[in-house]
């Protein structure tokens, strides 16, 4: 069980990655503490990363809509010390956004923007009528995976933010040689979208080798509207 400084340090990591300090045009501040990774709570999150360079790049040009986001990470950060954006407009359609922290490199993002958004394709998940509920639990999603050396398969998931952050911070163990290579997102609509409703993902996972993995997914609203879709590569160790 968490104790109180632990619960402080977790509400204020979520807090804190939505509070950016923009230093001049181009540079940007995260302080700590940062939320910790979901194997590894002392090592920098990647989707925090990512998700602060979309904010950086959202202040970077108000008008305009992000397309695309790939983020490479490069070095482990961990959750104790700022994290530092630096941002390189190479053109008004693409932004370059590097995280570094204690004067290293740890993440590079590349962002493609246009001022329309020309990416919705009016996609509708196919099996939200098949909704699953559990025993114990009052959240329903469903999920798609599948390993390399496994046939297909469809299994049903609980899946919710407060859920996730749950479990990582319960969990027994520590996976202690694993970590995100890249991160590729392409945003699929330009709606507003209720962080407080449910939300529902579909992925495949891909057993590339021994250590790498490749997870190809979407995530739909609570209505089924495809909001985005991205491909994660990990490593794991053992």
């Amino acid at each position: 069980m968490m104790d109180s400084e632990d619960k402080y340090n977790t509400l204020q990591s979520i807090l804190n990655c939505f509070a950016l300090q923009r230093i001049d045009k181009l540079n940007w501040r995260a302080e700590p503490p940062h939320f910790g990774g979901a194997v590894l709570k002392s090592r920098l999150f990647g989707g925090q990363i990512a998700a602060q360079i979309y904010a950086v790049s959202k202040q970077l040009s108000v008008h305009t809509t992000i397309l695309n986001l790939d983020v490479s990470f490069i070095a482990p950060g961990n959750t104790l010390e700022p994290v530092l954006y630096r941002a390189d407009t190479k053109s008004e359609k693409i932004f370059l956004v590097d995280a570094v922290q204690s004067q290293r490199l740890i993440a590079r993002g590349v962002v493609r923007v246009d001022i329309l958004f020309y990416l919705q394709c009016g996609y509708y998940c196919g099996f939200l009528h098949s909704t699953v509920w559990s025993t114990d639990e009052c959240f329903s999603v469903a999920k798609w995976e599948r390993n390399g050396n496994e046939e297909t398969r469809i299994f049903s998931s609980i899946i919710h933010p407060t859920k996730i952050v749950c479990d990582r911070l319960n969990a027994q163990s520590e996976i202690l040689s694993a970590a995100s290579l890249r991160h590729q997102i392409r945003f699929e609509s330009d709606e507003k979208i209720n962080p407080l409703e449910y939300f529902l993902m579909e992925s495949e996972n891909e057993v590339i080798s021994h250590n790498c993995a490749l997870v190809k997914g979407r995530i739909f609203d609570d209505k089924g509207q495809l909001l985005l879709t991205f491909t994660q590569q990990s490593f794991i160790s053992g």
